[in-house]
C-alpha cells in the first residue's frame, strides 16, 4: 500500500475540474466558490494596499492645510498654577493657569495646562491659528501614515470578514441540500424495503 495521499493530491481530486465521478454537484459548487473565496482574499490585498494609500494622501494634505495657518509664539504665565483635582479618585492632574501673549498685535490670553514646576512669569511655547488664537500643535507627517495604516487594514479585514462570512453561508446551504437528499434517499430505501417484505 502506498500511503494516505499527500495534501496536493486530495485538495487536486476535490477540485471542481476533477474527474472523480464519486463527486456530487454540490462538491463541485463548494469548490467553485472556494476559489472564489480565495481570489477575493489575493485580490483584497493591493485593494487594502491602495485604499490605505490614498487614505494616507488624504489626510497628508489635509494635515499640511492645518498646519500651514498655525505658529509657535511665547506665551508669559499671568499667574501661579494651581492644581485642582477633576476627581476624587484621580488626585493628580496636569497644573493649569492663565497664560497671556501677542499674535498679530493683538494681546490674548487662555487657561491652558502648564508644565509641572511651572511659575508666574515663567514662559511657555504655544501655537497659535492665523487670528492668535490658542490651537493644538501642528500634526506630524506620521498621523497621516499611521491612519492610511488604519484605513487599509480595516478595508482588508472587511472584504476577507465578508468573503469567509459567504463561504460559510455556501458551505451551510450546500451541506442543509446534501443532509436533504440524504433523508430523501433514505425514506426511499426505507420505503422499498418495506414493500419487499
Amino acid at each position: 500500500m502506498a500511503g494516505y495521499p499527500s495534501r496536493v493530491r486530495r485538495v487536486l481530486r476535490t477540485a471542481p475540474w476533477s474527474r472523480n465521478r464519486l463527486m456530487r454537484r454540490s462538491d463541485r459548487i463548494e469548490g467553485v466558490i472556494r476559489l472564489f473565496v480565495l481570489l477575493v482574499l489575493v485580490a483584497a490585498i493591493p485593494i487594502g494596499v491602495g485604499c490605505g494609500s490614498a487614505a494616507a494622501a488624504h489626510a497628508a494634505a489635509r494635515i499640511a492645510a492645518q498646519n500651514s495657518g498655525k505658529s509657535a509664539v511665547t506665551a508669559t504665565i499671568a499667574a501661579d498654577p494651581i492644581v485642582l483635582p477633576v476627581d476624587q479618585r484621580v488626585p493628580v492632574v496636569q497644573p493649569a493657569t492663565t497664560v497671556t501673549w501677542t499674535a498679530n498685535g493683538h494681546p490674548n490670553t487662555a487657561t491652558i495646562d502648564v508644565p509641572t514646576g511651572a511659575k508666574k512669569d515663567d514662559t511657555l511655547r504655544i501655537w497659535v491659528d492665523p487670528s492668535g488664537r490658542q490651537t493644538w500643535p501642528p500634526r506630524s507627517v506620521h498621523d497621516a501614515r499611521t491612519h492610511g495604516i488604519e484605513i487599509g487594514m480595516l478595508i482588508l479585514a472587511a472584504i476577507c470578514t465578508g468573503a469567509l462570512i459567504l463561504f460559510r453561508a455556501a458551505e451551510w446551504l450546500l451541506a442543509r441540500r446534501r443532509s436533504a437528499a440524504w433523508d430523501r434517499d433514505w425514506s426511499r430505501v426505507i420505503r422499498r424495503r418495506t414493500t419487499d417484505w
